[in-house]
């Protein structure tokens, strides 16, 4: 369909875009088939996160007025969870297809510190600080500095990273169509050194990529 057409030119001529969108299920009137077709449509499109709701009326809701709301309430919820899981493999694969390419990063906050070797900081050990920001297809991404004067000099300026794996977790409240997605990426803490010296080689270090799909304890 058009809709299709559209996302086709945009792989070909922005192949680097980063695909998201919302989507209602349980919409009055929607029929298995039409939720399968639902389901078909996130398979095909690579999208990076969708944020996922089931239909319920709140104030403004113009379509209660039109069309009873005839999807009974446990479907709604097997319908969402089921297009859910579908999201999540496919913006596992999305976030994957990442690995082995360097990406400018827009930084934006400063995160955490943290030490080398985990929770436990070792005496000889300096620990890291966590920038956090966004690649050009807008996935979160966080990285390692060495100390909180060098990540502070980075906000607001992009750097080259280098992408070298991904995690995945989430967290599901069926109740109220709450569900996030939460991808890690992660590589090496950053030399500002090999930055400066070697402007646009990619910086390979540790980094986390996070986005969220379905991040909203309301329904629409």
């Amino acid at each position: 369909g058009q809709y299709l057409e559209f996302i086709d030119r945009v792989q070909h001529f922005l192949p680097d875009a980063g695909i998201a969108g919302d989507i209602i299920v349980g919409f009055p009137t929607e029929t298995e088939a039409d939720f399968e077709a639902t389901c078909d449509l996130v398979r095909r499109v690579p999208f990076k996160n969708n944020f996922v709701f089931k239909y319920s009326p709140r104030p403004g809701t113009v379509a209660i007025d039109r069309f009873p709301d005839d999807v009974p309430e446990d479907v709604k919820r097997v319908r969402i969870n089921h297009l859910l899981d579908i999201q999540s493999e496919v913006s596992r694969r999305a976030h994957e297809r990442e690995i082995g390419r360097v990406r400018n990063v827009f930084v934006e906050k400063l995160g955490q510190s943290r030490s080398q070797s985990g929770p436990v900081q070792l005496g000889w050990e300096k620990p890291t600080v966590q920038l956090s920001g966004r690649t050009s297809g807008d996935m979160i991404t966080v990285f390692d500095v060495v100390d909180s004067a060098s990540a502070a000099a980075l906000i607001g300026h992009i750097v080259p990273v280098r992408i070298d794996s991904a995690a995945f977790s989430c967290e599901r409240t069926v109740q109220i169509g709450h569900h996030a997605n939460f991808w890690l990426v992660l590589v090496q803490s950053v030399d500002l050194r090999a930055i400066a010296q070697q402007p646009g080689s990619g910086i390979s270090g540790e980094i986390q990529c996070c986005d969220s799909s379905g991040a909203d304890t309301g329904n629409r």
